[in-house]
């Protein structure tokens, strides 16, 4: 299936928004790594930051609100009231959707966004369903636990999403 990307537009006044409530989520965690930290390749400010990178280029897409209420404390498995859980990366290739398998099994979310954000700039890539994920997932493990790998080749266009 191809994927056609989504492009968010982002203005100084939205990095700042991402910066400001990352660091606010990170700071509230002291700025370590949570029970959800799977890997040293970001710190845990940078790691916030593109969380609501995320949160921000769906809730752009959606017309729904990022949620800047939840601080000190994770979330259920969902970044919106519809379900969703938006995931963003900003690797150099184009990232699969991936979550440490603990992190898979204690939060649940119906359904699930990718973001991906490069050179400054987040693309939807496409979403998903727990179902999807549950029936055509592997298990790999990258030297840092076992996790649960969904290609992004598998993921749905955003206009198809059905919420």
């Amino acid at each position: 299936m191809m994927i056609d990307m989504v492009e968010v537009k982002f203005n100084d006044a939205d990095i700042d928004f991402c910066r400001n409530l990352g660091d606010r989520r990170s700071g509230s965690m002291g700025h370590r790594d949570t029970v959800n930290s799977y890997t040293m390749t970001h710190k845990s400010r940078h790691r916030h930051f593109l969380g609501v990178v995320g949160e921000l280029a769906y809730s752009k897409f959606s017309g729904l609100e990022v949620d800047s209420i939840t601080i000190g404390r994770g979330d259920d498995g969902t970044d919106f009231n519809n379900g969703i859980n938006v995931k963003c990366s900003d690797s150099r290739n184009k990232p699969n959707l991936i979550f440490p398998v603990v992190q898979y099994q204690r939060k649940y979310s119906e359904y699930y966004v990718l973001v991906w954000y490069k050179e400054k700039i987040p693309y939807l890539l496409g979403w998903t369903t727990r179902n999807e994920i549950d029936l055509k997932h592997k298990i790999v493990d990258f030297g840092y636990g076992e996790t649960v790998l969904f290609s992004n080749s598998l993921l749905n266009t955003m206009d198809s999403i059905p919420i």
